[in-house]
């Protein structure tokens, strides 16, 4: 990546797009605790048990150190620069990213065997949580804006598809009334063994959180999810339509 040869090994400054990263792991992990609250629970540690693996204690601690110093600061920028070790910024967030994405999969595995029946719960909170996160970054909602091509250059920009350099999505088709997408970084693709373990579920809330996210861009816009199992892969989709268009709109 261009960042890796524009930057010398020895400086460890972090630049925007490393605390735009920080932000959204941030915005992630906040989604975890929401789940939590809704079903009226504590943070993580205080439902960890004998039997919890040594590496979800772990991300539950390390969380807990920087959450309790970060999450009160509003997301300020100086909270990255206070918690960068020696290791290089992106090195740093990326054991952050894993963390975040492993106390928050296991979380649900929990919560789920805990109460299969919390599933609809969860997914209601994401969806208040990414409809919350688009109306905070809009000064106003793009319910005007009737080009769908407009509303996914904000909508690919989101805590859920991957890090600020990373291209989440695959665009499979894109004109003015109608978009479908893949999703690249979908927990059935990710390379986190705890996401993988109940990426059907993690998709599920990831998906309500998306579709949450995209109302408070524009609640002019309708969206509908596909997954498709292969023999060796699961893949899954978004097609994006204006609401009148959606449900003639024809499919990927």
């Amino acid at each position: 990546m261009a960042f890796l040869r524009e930057q010398p090994w020895h400086d460890r400054r972090a630049f925007h797009w490393h605390h735009r990263w920080y932000q959204d792991l941030l915005v992630l992990h906040r989604l975890t605790l929401e789940w939590l609250r809704e079903l009226k629970l504590e943070r993580p540690s205080h439902f960890l048990g004998a039997s919890v693996r040594p590496e979800i204690k772990q991300s539950i601690e390390s969380l807990e150190r920087v959450t309790d110093r970060a999450l009160e600061s509003e997301l300020s920028d100086n909270g990255l620069s206070s918690l960068l070790d020696d290791t290089a910024p992106e090195d740093f967030l990326g054991r952050l990213e894993n963390s975040v994405l492993t106390l928050q999969a296991w979380t649900l595995q929990t919560l789920l065997d805990r109460s299969p029946e919390a599933l609809e719960a969860l997914e209601q909170v994401s969806w208040r949580h990414g409809r919350a996160l688009a109306e905070r970054r809009l000064e106003s909602p793009l319910e005007q804006e009737l080009d769908l091509r407009v509303i996914l250059t904000f909508f690919a920009d989101n805590p859920i598809l991957g890090t600020p350099e990373r291209e989440g999505l695959l665009i499979r088709r894109s004109t003015r009334t109608h978009v479908d997408v893949e999703l690249k970084c979908c927990p059935h693709q990710s390379a986190n063994p705890a996401a993988l373990q109940v990426s059907d579920a993690l998709c599920d809330v990831h998906q309500y959180w998306l579709k949450g996210f995209l109302y408070g861009l524009s609640p002019t816009v309708a969206c509908q999810y596909e997954r498709r199992s292969e023999r060796t892969s699961t893949r899954c989709r978004l097609s994006l339509g204006i609401t009148h268009d959606l449900a003639s709109a024809p499919r990927a």
